[in-house]
């Protein structure tokens, strides 16, 4: 047994209750818990331990018996099996959708693919009555309720993104629906798994034990493989869009990686914080192959979907943004959405005047923040551009007029940056005890914060986002006065 494991089985082997604080470090496949009274952690083991905790007393937060529960199970070994359980149940979930599939009802309740049929119809009508089409809410409608009749009559799934990204559905409009989904099913799952190879050659400090549990955190996650696997959603196209945005960043090829990243305005609103960080930051190569990326998206649906097309694009994206900002009773379920204009919606109801005092309230307190911070990284070193994209990531989600809680797919890109920064950053990595309960609080709260909305009024998902947000600020502007003091 190396020397730092067997250390820490014989602090381990003392009594919880007498222990005056403790370290947590992983080794190998083991999160192991040390007395903070040592010295054992001066010198090289300290960072073979990868000890990513601050010194807390231990019986001031848990319990006996909690602590045994816990920490009997805080290793790699037992998280990658939760995972693994994680992902055949919902995999055989899956399987149990399409073959209990009849005139597109499952078993659970749902259609088949859920949301999936909003682009499948798009891509149907685009063959079928032309582009323009597609922004017709009507016909979408009258074609919904044609493919599922079983509908309520109100029900209305209408296509809302930009003419150059229906090209790929109407290819798998060609097919029958059933099929197509399925399709889909292996496209979004392939590109989400590129997108974590992808992700994958960036992580220089990240220990292979510890990159290898976070991505099957990653393909565990709940609003992967419920909302766009199951629910037939299409955030892992962003997902691909952001983290090979990354790679070509980490690989010395700006250009590229703005390029890559004008794709995610498939959904403009991805992009409410990126466009003016990457401007306040003096990313120039970036903003120059952003425009490249933008122009030549304007060019494929001008040749898609013609002037007209386009025009009824923005007329859509007009309803959409008008309809979550401003009316009280917008036809959204807001409940699967998790950003600020949808929390207070939740929270406050119908009183229009009192949500809008609040988001802004919020927005006028967070901006200036962010602003400062971006503005700091541009003196700041080399390595704090991971931590950056990070928590610009994270404030997109909450910042925002809409955003589904498909969408948050995007915030483990920013989750795995931040773990990479605290490993690349070893003089932080003993000083950060929140992060485990952070990282923990995003992983666990979407299993159960739709209820939670429905029944409470409260989407505690938002706040989630809110607090890793904050912790991610922080560690910046700690890295920053630790930065100013140097000599």
């Amino acid at each position: 047994m190396p020397a730092f494991a067997g250390e820490a089985s014989r602090c381990l082997s003392k009594s919880p209750g007498s222990w005056p604080g403790f370290f947590c470090g992983f080794y190998d496949d083991t999160v192991f818990l040390c007395l903070a009274d040592t010295d054992f952690f001066d010198g090289p083991l300290a960072r073979e331990a990868h000890v990513i905790y601050e010194v807390f007393n231990m019986k001031q937060i848990l319990p006996p018996f909690i602590q045994d529960f816990i920490f009997r199970r805080l290793n790699t070994a037992y998280l990658r099996k939760i995972c693994l359980i994680i992902v055949v149940v919902n995999a055989i979930l899956i399987a149990v959708s399409f073959i209990t599939n009849e005139n597109g009802r499952t078993i659970f309740g749902p259609h088949l693919g859920a949301d999936f049929a909003s682009f499948y119809i798009a891509g149907s009508m685009f063959s079928e009555y032309g582009a323009a089409s597609i922004y017709d809410r009507e016909l979408h409608t009258f074609t919904y309720h044609n493919l599922f009749p079983d509908l309520a009559p109100d029900t209305q799934l209408p296509y809302a993104n930009p003419p150059f990204f229906v090209i790929p559905f109407v290819l798998l409009a060609k097919l029958p629906y059933t099929w197509a989904y399925f399709a889909w099913l292996l496209i979004s799952l392939s590109i989400y798994v590129i997108g974590l190879l992808l992700l994958e050659k960036t992580l220089d400090a990240m220990p292979a034990q510890i990159r290898q549990t976070m991505f099957l955190a990653v393909l565990a996650f709940m609003p992967f493989l419920t909302e766009n696997l199951a629910g037939g959603q299409v955030a892992t196209v962003g997902f691909l869009c952001l983290a090979a945005a990354l790679y070509f960043l980490h690989s010395g090829q700006p250009v590229l990686s703005g390029m890559v990243l004008a794709v995610c305005l498939y959904k403009p609103t991805l992009l409410i914080l990126f466009v003016p960080m990457l401007f306040i930051t003096r990313q120039w190569k970036i903003v120059q192959g952003f425009l490249y990326g933008f122009a030549i998206l304007v060019v494929i649906s001008l040749l898609a979907a013609g002037w007209d097309g386009c025009v009824r694009f923005v007329n859509m994206l007009v309803f959409f943004v008008d309809n979550s900002s401003t009316s009280v009773e917008s036809g959204l379920r807001t409940w699967k959405y998790v950003d600020i204009n949808s929390f207070f919606r939740l929270a406050v109801g119908g009183n229009l005047l009192v949500r809008w005092a609040l988001v802004l309230t919020s927005a006028m307190v967070m901006l200036p923040i962010l602003a400062q911070t971006w503005l700091k990284f541009y003196s700041a070193h080399v390595t704090g551009q991971s931590l950056i994209w990070a928590l610009t990531i994270t404030w997109t989600l909450v910042l925002n007029l809409y955003v589904g809680i498909y969408d948050s797919i995007l915030v483990m890109i920013g989750v795995i940056l931040t773990i990479e920064y605290l490993y690349r950053n070893e003089d932080r990595q003993s000083r950060e005890p929140a992060a485990v309960y952070v990282f923990a609080l995003i992983f666990i709260t979407p299993w159960f914060t739709q209820t939670i909305a429905l029944t409470a009024h409260v989407q505690i998902y938002t706040l989630a986002l809110a607090i890793l947000g904050i912790y991610q600020i922080t560690l910046f502007q700690k890295a920053q006065k630790i930065r100013d003091n140097s000599p």
